[in-house]
């Protein structure tokens, strides 16, 4: 944590991100309307917080780039640039599917928005604010496969 604190620029380590379905609330399809009959809770967002320590105020504002294996940027968002801690959240989504609106025909709700979240694997995280540049990863995976025994808990 001293590193972050005296660099002009640090990325953290980012969260592994899941990839998971989620139910649209109240939709008109069977997916929709039997999904959440007995238990209901507030779904967490989809995605991942990317942190970054900025030294100095640098004005302007910070850029983080999101590049696939191959090098292409997937998605790229803007932060606050002033000194201190910041956080932008990366909701595994694209560039190109940003904005999107599901078309006619195109399955249930809760489909069409799967299919708008990246692919799986690992990606550079590439922070600039100013002059200067601090590069992390993230992991992308898909949720867990139903009936996959977890590790025990250990205390």
């Amino acid at each position: 944590m001293a590193d972050a604190v005296e660099a002009p620029l640090h990325a953290f380590d980012v969260k592994r991100a899941t990839r998971f379905r989620w139910r649209v609330t109240y939709g008109n399809t069977i997916e929709e309307l039997n999904g959440d009959e007995m238990f209901r809770a507030k779904t967490p967002p989809i995605g991942t917080a990317i942190r970054y320590a900025v030294g100095s105020d640098a004005g302007g504002s910070a850029t983080v780039e999101i590049r696939n294996g191959f090098g292409d940027v997937v998605r790229s968002l803007e932060g606050p640039s002033g000194a201190g801690i910041h956080s932008v959240w990366w909701d595994l989504r694209s560039d190109a599917t940003t904005g999107l609106t599901q078309p006619r025909g195109s399955g249930t709700p809760s489909g069409w928005a799967f299919r708008q979240l990246v692919p799986v694997g690992t990606y550079s995280v590439i922070v600039r604010v100013g002059g200067n540049e601090s590069r992390t990863t993230v992991h992308v995976r898909d949720e867990p496969a139903e009936g996959v025994r977890q590790a025990p808990m250990r205390r």
